[in-house]
């Protein structure tokens, strides 16, 4: 399956796989830009990024994780994600329960980036697997409201073309298990 994301945005998709309980990945192109999303029965297990911002020891120098010294000591240049996380687990950088939550919030920080792409293609690929760990439980129904606060009147009137369409809460209304969603109160009104 593939497409272009101005006729199926990322938000859209990610529903429709997690609906259909997929596995497999999501890899989306924008010029220069590449990024893929991997899903496992439905959950996406990982969110992933060729943007230098995103990748795991950029993630950890912003936040002050560890001294910028010690990661450029510790992570060869030119590393992958899984190997620079390998490294700071020997180097006692990072625990295993450390990286693991520093992987989902690369997940989470690529996945919000990824959500915001308005053109570019899109391909679903069920027969590819995430090599190595995967990010952790990324709370993608908190980044899908985040994004659906972001669409403007354009490209929301475009997504609600037909006026017949009837709109009705996900079942259920709530997110999956483990998935909080914050909504502001005038959404909680409407939503009830």
């Amino acid at each position: 399956m593939n497409g272009q994301l101005s006729e199926h945005p990322l938000g859209e998709l990610i529903r429709e796989i997690s609906e259909a309980r997929l596995s497999g990945a999501l890899r989306l192109a924008h010029e220069r830009l590449k990024g893929v999303v991997y899903f496992d029965a439905g959950a996406v297990v990982a969110a992933l990024t060729n943007l230098r911002a995103y990748r795991l020891v950029e993630i950890l120098r912003r936040a002050g994780a560890a001294e910028p010294g010690r990661l450029d000591g510790v992570v060869p240049e030119g590393a992958s994600d899984e190997e620079a996380g390998a490294a700071l687990v020997r180097a006692g950088v990072l625990d295993a329960n450390g990286l693991a939550r520093w992987r989902e919030r690369q997940s989470a920080e690529a996945l919000r980036a990824l959500l915001r792409w308005e053109e570019g293609q899109w391909s679903f690929d069920p027969r590819v697997r995430l090599a190595g760990a995967p990010g952790g439980r990324v709370n993608v129904a908190q980044l899908l409201v985040e994004n659906a606060r972001l669409l403007g009147p354009v490209a929301a009137a475009r997504r609600m073309a037909d006026a017949d369409d009837v709109l009705s809460p996900a079942q259920p209304a709530a997110a999956a298990p483990g998935e909080e969603v914050q909504l502001h109160p005038t959404e909680a009104f409407v939503l009830s």
